[in-house]
């Protein structure tokens, strides 16, 4: 079964002014440079999870990534990824998730966490912040009903944790950047330059 990526970008980012996922990031959007990071030969098929905003974020997208309607996204984060493996759940073997401000996390940090899956095909491949396992993750088939059994703001993380002797890290230390504010946005720009 295929491994499908799902990029999460419902909310409604209440601290950012504006419209974060449209946000302007180096001539592209925000969601549509996740997209490109996380685009690659071995995931099968990316999925973004929208609420907030979804028709105007859609009309932005690639045309090879698939929209997911959050119905429940004002619920949180956990419904939201929930409404995702529910409606993926039949189609993939495997699912990556990850967030779409967390703008620097490398393409190469995406395909090691795809090759340790291919590696570890039953074990659940995260990245590492701190000595913690976060999102982005890539979690097998027999993950997918605790994730889609998730509420409230809770992501992935509470899974992670009580799962932790099936997961394989990877250290990603920019995994914990992620865009919540216009001035979060600037000082990631400013380090790029």
């Amino acid at each position: 079964m295929p491994l499908n990526a799902i990029i999460l970008a419902a909310g409604k980012s209440t601290r950012f002014n504006g419209i974060k996922q449209l946000a302007n990031l180096n001539g592209d959007s925000l969601v549509n440079h996740t997209i490109s990071q996380v685009d690659c030969p071995t995931i099968n098929h990316v999925y973004i999870t929208l609420g907030a905003h979804s028709c105007r974020v859609m009309s932005q997208l690639p045309e090879h990534v698939s929209p997911i309607i959050s119905q429940n996204w004002e619920l949180g984060m956990g419904h939201s990824l929930a409404d995702s493996v529910n409606e993926l759940s039949l189609s993939s073997g495997r699912l990556l998730v990850c967030l779409a401000d967390q703008v620097a996390v490398s393409p190469n940090h995406y395909r090691q966490l795809t090759e340790l899956s291919r590696q570890h095909p039953d074990a659940i491949i995260a990245s590492c912040v701190n000595d913690r396992a976060c999102v982005p993750a890539i979690f097998p088939r027999r993950f997918f009903t605790p994730l889609s059994q998730l509420q409230g703001d809770q992501g992935a993380k509470e899974i992670l944790k009580q799962h932790a002797a099936d997961v394989v890290t990877v250290n990603c230390p920019c995994a914990q950047q992620d865009i919540d504010t216009n001035e979060d946005l600037f000082m990631y720009q400013q380090h790029q330059l």
